[in-house]
This record gives C-alpha cells, structure tokens and sequence, in this order.
C-alpha cells in the first residue's frame, strides 16, 4: 500500500533501543510497524510468518496480512491512546493461508499513531481443529488401505491396545472384539504350528533392538486360513525394557499361492529333468563352457555332481570335452548363435572315471535386452550306441 511519497518514518533514535528491547523480549509474535512497515520481527513471528528477519523487515503489512471482511488493517486514523481488544481484526496470513491470526496493536509513545507494536494471536481452538482434522484424514486413510496397524503388548496374547478399521477385513473380527481382548486375543488368530515360531522371532529381533519381520498363518472369524506379513518395531521405555510393539501387518494369500505353485512347477520340472536320460544346463558363451545350471542327469553322463560342475567348482564342462573335437564344437555353436538359430554339435567327452563318450549337444543362445548373448541353454544327450553306426544322429 503507498504511503505518501515520503519515505517511511523510523522511530525515534531516544526510544529505539527500548522500543527493540520490548520486541525482543515479546512470548508471541511481535512486529514493530512505522507507518504499516515492518522495521523488525521477533524470531516467534519470524517463524509464523514462514520468512526470515531480513526479508519481513522493510515490507509493507499488506503483504503479509490479509484482513477479514469487513476488517481493515490500522491504515488511518488517530491511534487510540490505549491497546485494541485482541480480537479487533482477524487476519489470514498470506504466507499461510490456512490460518487465521488475530491482529492486536499497541501504542508505544502516548497520543502518537507510530510507532506501533503488533501482536499476531493465533486461536487455539482453531489449531485444535486442524489437528482434529488432520487426525481424522490419518485415520480415513489409514482404514482405506489393505493393512492391518496395531500396537500391542509385548505379550504371548499380542493384547492389542490399538488397532485399525483393517483389522475386519483381514481377520473378520472388529476392533471392539480384538481390543484388549474382549472376546478374542490376536495370539489365538495365529495358527497354532506358526505361534512358537512367531514368539521367538520377534522377541529375538527386539533383543538386538532391530526391527522385526515374520510371516505366519492366521484363522479369520469365518474360519479361512490367511498368509500374513507382519513388520514392527519394539517400544521402548526410559529403563530400556519393551513396553509396547507397534507395527503393520498385511495379507499376502495370493502370493504365496502363487509362490506354492511356481515352487510345485520347479519340483515338477526337477523330476522330469532328473529322469531324462541327458541333463540340461545354462552355461556361459566362453570356450570353458562354464555352467550357471546342470541338471542330475550330469552324474550318469559325467559321472561328476552338478555341484562339481556349476560355476566350474571341481572341473569345467569344457575340459571334459575331448581335446581334439573343443576347437569344432566351439566354432558350430558360435556359427548356430550369431544366425540367433538352433545348435547341434556331436562330440566327445570323457567322464570322471576316464570313459570316453559320444554326445549330442543341442541348444540355443540366450540374449539380452541389448541383443549381446548372455548364455547358452540346451539339452546333452549320450549318443555314444548310435555312433557305433554308420549313420550320425541329426537333429530332423
């Protein structure tokens, strides 16, 4: 707001100092204003206003209070020999839209309109409402998501003494049933195999003061069988015993089925591979045929453990092959691999026990997102009966 053309008056030099002494010495936020010009806030105003000293000193009022209708900031008119009622004008801060002040001025030389110390007074009642709402959309929030929050007793029971809207969804019991026990303690939702197990590790990462996480079956009202995943932390008093745990636990059905029946997949996949008379395997495109993976079938053929053979532990593929047939076999497969076809290669190798054998070796190359090869997978096969025929095996 102009002011006249005139720049804005200071205060007199003989009441400064008591003036800024006053200022400093305020317990709530306190401007001292020359001609509606901040010439200095306190730090409590400071932080009200979200700014630093040296950017509120100098601004006009207008900038950083917005009065209510059909309030007006003090512009003019004779300044009033004693303070104003503190709920005179009610004023937003620009800065802070969402709270409202109440604007309280107070003469500081009688009879005269500047200069002025200004009072910001927020409501009390108007934090407690905004804490109030806030709690309320913590709360919303809270039961919108597909978990449980809790804080419980460090008990066998888990009494809870807090525990979200989740908790009906997840275990079909309401808070009121689960709390303090009522009708039912959190202990007896868990499967009777997993409490034991459960117990010990919590109380276990509690002992070492780390966070704990533990999966356990638990029997909701309607009598289902559920997967939970549980992650907490222990609460601890001034004597460093654990007074409370705290934590969230979440439904995690759906992945272990899924978890259930890829791991049955594997096992199946396992058997068929061990009963194969071969062994697959993923080794690295190099000369030493470094396996990633080998099947069983690679003690009846090598007479080594898969063990033995993957990451080259006690002897790579490459070795096995016969010395003279390593340069050929590594040249067709590369041929196959760089055409991104089909491979075939009939070599030697010579097992464990020094017997030498025929073999059938057919596969492909593995690529990456950028198109280099990154393995090779396929399937070794004893083909030494039919080489003892005029005709070689093929792969038609």
């Amino acid at each position: 707001m102009a002011v006249g053309s005139s720049s804005p008056k200071q205060p007199a030099d003989s009441g400064h100092d008591a003036q800024l002494a006053l200022l400093d010495q305020a317990d709530r936020a306190a401007l001292l204003v020359d001609r509606n010009v901040v010439v200095k806030a306190n730090e409590t105003a400071c932080h009200l206003l979200a700014t630093m000293p040296a950017q509120v000193c100098g601004c006009a009022m207008e900038d950083l209070l917005s009065p209510l209708a059909p309030a007006t900031l003090p512009y003019s008119g004779s300044m009033p020999a004693e303070p104003t009622p503190p709920d005179r004008i009610r004023c937003r801060l620009v800065s802070e839209t969402s709270i409202i002040v109440e604007l309280r001025t107070v003469p500081l030389q009688a009879g005269a309109r500047w200069p002025q110390l200004w009072l910001l007074l927020v409501d009390r009642s108007q934090h407690m409402d905004a804490d109030t709402r806030q709690a309320h959309r913590l709360k919303e929030l809270i039961s919108h998501l597909p978990s449980v929050f809790y804080r419980a007793d460090n008990t066998r029971n888990w009494t809870m003494r807090f525990i979200s809207d989740g908790c009906r969804s997840l275990t079909g019991y309401s808070e009121q049933q689960l709390l303090h026990d009522r009708e039912i303690s959190f202990l007896e939702l868990i499967h009777p195999e997993d409490r034991g197990r459960v117990w010990h590790d919590i109380q276990q990462a509690l002992r070492d003061g780390r966070s704990f996480r533990v999966s356990y079956r638990i029997r909701t009202a309607q009598g289902n069988e559920k997967w939970v995943w549980e992650q907490g932390v222990g609460v601890y008093g001034a004597d460093s015993r654990v007074e409370a745990v705290e934590g969230f636990i979440t439904d995690i059905t759906a992945r272990k089925r899924t978890e259930d029946t890829l791991s049955s997949s594997h096992q199946a996949l396992a058997r068929l591979l061990s009963n194969l008379p071969g062994m697959a395997y993923r080794c690295r495109n190099e000369p030493d045929w470094m396996f990633e993976f080998v099947s069983d079938g690679c003690v009846d053929l090598t007479g080594y453990l898969s063990a033995e053979l993957v990451q080259s532990r006690r002897v790579a593929y490459g070795d096995l092959i016969v010395a003279e047939d390593r340069d050929r076999v590594w040249e067709e497969v590369q041929r196959d691999v760089r055409r991104r076809r089909p491979f075939a290669s009939t070599y030697r190798i010579l097992g464990a026990d020094g017997t030498s054998k025929w073999v059938l070796d057919q596969g492909n190359g593995v690529f990456g997102g950028q198109g280099a090869i990154v393995a090779i997978e396929g399937f070794v096969c004893d083909v030494t009966d039919l080489m003892a025929t005029p005709k070689s095996p093929s792969c038609d």
